[in-house]
């Protein structure tokens, strides 16, 4: 169970324009509000590891899980404005945190690493790959994307060489694969365009 921090279930912020309209109510064209029925996501993940010594300067680790995310937290829309959310207002658009899925991921993690000694030094090197998939069903908007926040595919490798223990020279580099960052646009009932994010 991973419980939502509080402020997701109860921030809140907007503004009004400063004009009235004719019933003599301040205008807003978007808040967001408070959600206080807002649940925790709940978290399962499923994990197998195995790790292979070719001998003892090269190992070889491998790890393959799924996990599963339950009420997945997103920003998103309410069905219907909160139009008098602020007495004295009038409020267009509105939107809060909601629990609106699941999310399901399969992941692999491939990772080798090589050591070898001289003298006086020590030269590591090592590189990773990770490839991660899964799917969102987004039961709010009866959609199936891809999971959200994730890249499929990253590379990282890098060395470290040590003298005497006492002097150290490391470099990496990474590469990552576009991000999927879930945020379409949809209309609100008040025909304004608001962006989804998720919050993890």
């Amino acid at each position: 169970m991973l419980a939502s921090a509080p402020e997701y279930a109860f921030e809140h912020f907007g503004s009004f324009s400063g004009s009235k309209n004719a019933d003599g109510l301040y205008t807003s064209g978007f808040f967001f509000i408070p959600n206080p029925d807002l649940q925790p996501e709940e978290v399962s993940t499923w994990e197998a590891s195995i790790s292979f010594v070719y001998n003892q300067n090269l190992t070889l680790d491998m790890s393959v899980y799924y996990s599963v995310v339950d009420d997945f937290i997103l920003t998103t829309a309410t069905n219907t404005p909160e139009s008098d959310f602020i007495d004295g207002g009038l409020i267009s658009a509105t939107s809060h945190n909601e629990n609106t899925g699941e999310i399901t991921v399969l992941g692999v993690d491939v990772e080798i690493n090589y050591q070898t000694t001289f003298d006086i030094a020590t030269l590591d090197l090592w590189a990773n790959y990770s490839y991660i998939d899964g799917e969102f069903a987004d039961q709010v908007r009866d959609i199936k994307p891809e999971a959200p926040l994730t890249s499929k595919h990253k590379v990282k490798s890098g060395l470290t060489y040590r003298i005497l223990n006492k002097y150290y020279l490391s470099a990496s580099s990474y590469w990552i694969d576009e991000a999927n960052t879930y945020t379409p646009i949809i209309e609100t009932p008040s025909d304004k365009k608001i962006q989804l994010t998720a919050i993890l």
